[in-house]
């Protein structure tokens, strides 16, 4: 499965160490909105006469204002580069952990039974290598899911965010050939293979609303955001089949070694059950 790991960057200024009223201002992707929300109400509980307010304007755009002086903190997925966290005085703290969950709406699968599918069989479906459902590489995974021979519909963001970046950068973690050859950044771009069977959603909300009116379809969705929709399990390189759970992701961030910036990667964890 595929972990997401939060890091927030703040600018080390001596206000932010004293216990009197300020003002703080932050920025981040809109999927971090709700969690900074709750960040917020603790932080006015704690220091009622203080200010922290968060904008959703984007983890790339966060940072540049923190670099120009315009934000006190930015919330980030991506692993800063040293020479931008030395040359600009900041701090990285790690604040967040969640899974992309590989979700699908398949009518063939029988009640209480989920989807399996290899890291393999995952990237060829995005690589557009894997085109329908009964393709071998999914039958043998599912021998109690009577496969049909229908094409399979991909649904993907139709704009930049972090959950594409981790998505991406898994798919290069489990087929070094996905890193070589493909897009690997936030950008909607993904490859020409996949394409014809290819629906851009609006949001990851918009996309778990397709999957609830469509079938023989597959996406990725931030795990908080899954729902009651039907997820699938992961085979890893040593066979072990898991699910995005709360605990599965706890499992992964489980004993983690951090760099001295307090970065680390969580993708394709080793750790049994994650």
């Amino acid at each position: 499965q595929l972990v997401l790991n939060a890091l927030a960057g703040l600018r080390c200024e001596g206000h932010l160490l004293r216990p009197q009223a300020v003002v703080l201002g932050g920025g981040g992707s809109l999927t971090m909105a709700p969690l900074f929300g709750g960040i917020i109400e603790g932080f006015m509980k704690f220091q009622p006469s203080s200010q922290l307010i968060f904008s959703a304007i984007g983890a790339s755009a966060s940072i540049m204002a923190l670099i120009d002086g315009s934000l006190d903190f930015a919330v980030t997925d991506e692993i800063l580069p040293q020479s931008l966290l030395q040359g600009h005085d900041l701090v990285v703290v790690p604040v967040v952990a969640t899974a992309v969950a590989v979700t699908y709406s398949l009518s063939e699968a029988p009640s209480g039974c989920n989807l399996v599918l290899s890291q393999e069989a995952l990237v060829r479906i995005f690589n557009g290598s894997v085109s329908v459902w009964n393709d071998p590489i999914i039958a043998q995974l599912n021998p109690f899911i009577p496969v049909p021979t229908t094409p399979i519909t991909v649904i993907v963001p139709g704009s930049h965010d972090e959950f594409t970046l981790a998505f991406k950068q898994a798919l290069g973690r489990f087929d070094p050939t996905w890193a070589a050859t493909q897009d690997t950044s936030d950008q909607p771009i993904w490859p020409a293979a996949v394409s014809p069977r290819l629906i851009f959603a609006q949001s990851f909300a918009h996309a778990a609303s397709l999957m609830e009116t469509m079938d023989h379809v597959i996406s990725f969705i931030p795990f908080s955001g899954a729902g009651l929709l039907n997820v699938a399990s992961l085979e890893d390189k040593t066979g072990l089949q898991v699910q995005p759970t709360d605990s599965s992701v706890g499992l992964a961030t489980a004993g983690v070694p951090f760099e001295d910036s307090f970065q680390t990667d969580l993708l394709d964890s080793s750790a049994e059950g994650a």
